[in-house]
């Protein structure tokens, strides 16, 4: 296995509770640990910014909330317009990239 790639794995093993594959913790492969701590911090921040987006949205009123794909798309599903909109209005502040969409009429 590639020595950086296992240098990665061991950074993130040591630093975050993300399940890694198992790779010798051997001189050989710790030797550029260091250089993937930014990466491992980078991955936890993304992390909680997902749990807080997820959480306003829940605080909002969404019946749902989910974070699609390896992210940062998170999105909430409300049993009103009157809420959604809201929600989007409000987390558009903090998040300029919120978009407000309902769902397509029957027989499309």
């Amino acid at each position: 296995m590639n020595h950086l790639f296992s240098s990665c794995v061991i950074a993130f093993s040591t630093y975050s509770r993300i399940p890694m594959p198992q790779v010798d913790w051997n001189e050989k492969n710790m030797k550029h640990t260091l250089a993937f701590f930014p990466l491992v911090g980078a991955a936890v921040g993304a992390a909680f910014w997902g749990a807080d987006a997820l959480c306003r949205l829940l605080d909002l009123g969404a019946m749902a909330a989910s974070m699609t794909g390896s992210g940062p798309s998170v999105f909430g599903i409300f049993r009103d317009e009157g809420p959604a909109r809201a929600a989007a209005e409000v987390l558009g502040e903090q998040f300029p990239q919120t978009f407000f969409c309902r769902p397509a009429e029957k027989n499309v």
